[in-house]
């Protein structure tokens, strides 16, 4: 077998084996991952308000999860005002997790305002990017920037009840999304690419 046809099978392109997140042999797995994934996505999207408050509780969740290893670590911080500015962070986080947790649909609420923000800021960035770079593809920024402050400006008038669907309408299509790539990487990695070349094995010589 030449130098030339060795780099080539050794070549991630042309071997479908080297793909680190889904190995031929468990395709199956990334499979059944991407199906769960577009399932739940599916469920989720038809139950919207009931996801927007279980993404609410997630939030707080993590909020004290947070706040707790933030009061941990003060323990082992040095110096009286490293530990008292540490403890002081965490106790805020940890309260404010249980003050969400107690309540998901406020919680909710001001994610959706916190989203709409979000759009509307990053739209008028895009913008002002878009008029300063319009010869590279700067009409790209300026359709992004104008979909940015329109999702923006939706979200805020139709508020508060925009606030029961947008977080889990956001983690439906997350999840459809997310399972949709690992279905087609998995059976991207079960049928190998046409015009691989496989390894050879090497001639003896006589």
């Amino acid at each position: 077998m030449t130098e030339s046809q060795s780099s080539v099978s050794r070549s991630p392109q042309a071997d479908p084996t080297r793909v680190p997140e889904c190995p031929t042999g468990r395709w199956w797995v990334c499979a059944l991952l991407g199906a769960v994934m577009i399932a739940g996505g599916i469920f989720v999207l038809f139950n919207v308000v009931v996801a927007s408050l279980a993404a609410a509780l997630f939030f707080a969740a993590t909020l004290m999860v947070a706040g707790g290893f933030q009061i941990a670590h003060s323990f082992a911080a040095r110096g009286w005002r490293s530990v008292t500015l540490s403890l002081v962070v965490g106790i805020l986080f940890l309260a404010g997790g249980l003050l969400l947790a107690t309540n998901p649909l406020a919680t909710s609420l001001g994610l959706t305002l916190a989203i709409a923000v979000m759009f509307f800021v990053s739209g008028v960035v895009r913008l002002v990017l878009a008029f300063r770079h319009w010869n590279d593809f700067g009409w790209l920024l300026l359709a992004s920037g104008l979909l940015g402050i329109t999702l923006g400006v939706v979200l805020i008038l139709g508020f508060p009840w925009s606030g029961l669907v947008v977080p889990g309408m956001l983690l439906g299509i997350d999840l459809l999304f997310n399972g949709t790539w690992w279905m087609m990487l998995a059976f991207f990695v079960r049928r190998p690419r046409e015009g691989s070349i496989l390894p050879q094995p090497a001639s003896v010589a006589g």
